[in-house]
C-alpha cells in the first residue's frame, strides 16, 4: 500500500512540476533567450538545407565535419532549451527541498495521499537530507534532460566539437542505466525504500493511520 501511495504521490508531483516548468520557462521575463528563438530556428533550418553530408568510414571525422558545418546554429537552439531546463531545476529544488522543509515533510502529492518524508529516526528531515534526496531521487525521469541540456551549454565551451558530441552521446545512456537500477531497487526493496532514501537518510511514512 505504501509503495502505491509513493508512486501516486510521485506522479502527482511530477505533473505539477512539469506544469510549473512549462509556464515559467516560457515566460520571456525569466527566459530572455526566447526573444531569439525564432531567429535561431530560421538560421538552423537554412543551414540544414545547405548541409553537405560526408560519408566515410571514420565516425570521428563525420562528427567533426557535421559540427563544423552546423555546430553554431545547433548550439544556439540548444541554448534556448538549456535555459528552460535550468529554470526547471530551480523549480525542482525549491519544491522538493524548500517547500517540503517548510511544509512538514510533505509535497502536494504526499499531502493528498497522506504520507510524509522524515529522517532515518522518524524526525523532521533537515535541508541537507532533502537536498541529497532531491539530487538522487529522479535520475533520468527528473534530471536527465536538464543535466544533458546544461552539459550541452558548457561542454562545447571547454572542448572541441568532436569531444563535446561524444560526451553528449554517452550521458543519456548513463542516466538510463541509473534509472533502471533505481527503479528495480525500489520495486524489490522489502522496506519500501529507494536508493535515494538510503543515501539521504530519509524515509516515507504513512500518516493516514
Amino acid at each position: 500500500m505504501l509503495k502505491y501511495k509513493r508512486f501516486m504521490a510521485f506522479i502527482t508531483d511530477a505533473l505539477l512540476i512539469s506544469l510549473l516548468s512549462i509556464v515559467l520557462s516560457n515566460n520571456v521575463r525569466l527566459n530572455r533567450s526566447l526573444y531569439e528563438e525564432e531567429k535561431y530556428i530560421e538560421a538552423y533550418n537554412n543551414k540544414v538545407k545547405t548541409l553537405e553530408v560526408v560519408v566515410n568510414n571514420n565516425p570521428e571525422e563525420m562528427i567533426k565535419e557535421y559540427d563544423n558545418q552546423i555546430g553554431k546554429e545547433l548550439y544556439d537552439l540548444i541554448k534556448v532549451q538549456g535555459y528552460r531546463y535550468i529554470i526547471f531545476l530551480v523549480i525542482v529544488f525549491l519544491y522538493y527541498v524548500i517547500f517540503v522543509f517548510f511544509n512538514d515533510g510533505k509535497t502536494v502529492g504526499c499531502a493528498i495521499f497522506k504520507i510524509k518524508i522524515v529522517n532515518g529516526i522518524g524526525e523532521k528531515a533537515n535541508l541537507l537530507n532533502l537536498t541529497i534526496r532531491s539530487l538522487f531521487m529522479g535520475t533520468s525521469f527528473v534530471y536527465m534532460v536538464p543535466i544533458v541540456s546544461f552539459v550541452q551549454l558548457i561542454v562545447p565551451r571547454l572542448y572541441s566539437g568532436t569531444i563535446a558530441n561524444m560526451t553528449l552521446m554517452f550521458i543519456p545512456s548513463i542516466f538510463a542505466v541509473l534509472e533502471i537500477v533505481f527503479i528495480l531497487y525500489f520495486l524489490f526493496s522489502k522496506k519500501n525504500m529507494g536508493l535515494h532514501d538510503y543515501l539521504s537518510n530519509t524515509k516515507i511514512i504513512d500518516i493516514s493511520k
